[in-house]
């Protein structure tokens, strides 16, 4: 084997592109609201790459 030769990991013209990165941007809230107690509201998101289960979890003040 030459030196400086990794068997396996393409290289080159012919490497596989880098896998793109799974996001998720939450549109709405997007911070500061003040909502009612007990009120309902609606989260809009976006999301890129996503192919399985998701956890979302509601942040409330310092605690989780």
């Amino acid at each position: 084997m030459a030196a400086g030769l990794l068997v396996g990991l393409p290289i080159g013209p012919h490497a596989a592109p880098p896998a793109p990165q799974a996001s998720i941007t939450v549109l709405t809230p997007n911070g500061g609201e003040v909502w009612p107690l007990g009120s309902r509201q609606t989260i809009r998101w976006t999301s890129t790459d996503i192919t399985g289960p998701v956890r979302i979890r509601l942040k409330r003040g310092l605690l989780w």
